[in-house]
């Protein structure tokens, strides 16, 4: 129910699609540049089971976490899963919500501006690689009643202008193109 800031109309673990790796949102890269194959597989396969833990780390926390709307999108930033956090910012639309769960959205919001949340907020320089991201900061923008969270939340937001970052990453891929 919502009375206690719960949300149990979210009960997948988020790895179907929509966790973290599963997105396509957050696929982990490596930026090394090797000469030899053999190296290059065994990065690929470091990066692999590095993303197979995170994604175990993920399904095991969220049952504990999915108790408190506030825990579970801040897991789901926190592993990356945004595409998860949309669904359950979706969910949160449909019910009333109450103080304690507006309680939780503001503290969220104070927590993504933490050293913790350093990586999210640079990601909102790539708005198309991280779309997802984007529409979940913005769902949670509108369930904000306007407040200090509200303002604090808009201000980064317009602070990386999505239209202007596409224009630039349109064309840095375009001058990509022309030097290869």
């Amino acid at each position: 129910g919502g009375g206690g800031g719960g949300i149990n109309g979210i009960n997948g673990s988020g790895t179907n699609g929509s966790g973290i790796n599963g997105s396509g949102n957050s696929t982990p890269t490596t930026t090394s540049t090797t000469t030899t194959t053999t190296t290059t597989t065994t990065t690929t396969t470091t990066t692999t089971t590095t993303a197979a833990a995170g994604a175990e780390l993920f399904a095991a926390l969220y049952p504990c976490w999915s108790h408190s709307a506030g825990a579970a999108l801040s897991l789901c930033f926190l592993a990356q899963a945004y595409n998860h956090a949309c669904d359950i910012l979706t969910c949160l639309a449909r019910m009333p919500i109450g103080a304690e769960v507006l309680v939780q959205l503001d503290r969220l919001v104070s927590l993504l501006e933490t050293p913790a949340y350093a990586a999210l907020r640079l990601q909102l320089l790539r708005p198309r690689r991280f779309a997802a991201l984007t529409r979940a900061l913005y769902g949670l923008l509108a369930l904000l009643p306007q407040c200090n969270a509200w303002r604090l939340l808009n201000a980064r937001l317009q602070s990386a202008p999505a239209l202007a970052l596409l224009a630039l990453e349109d064309a840095e891929e375009e001058n990509s193109r022309r030097r290869g």
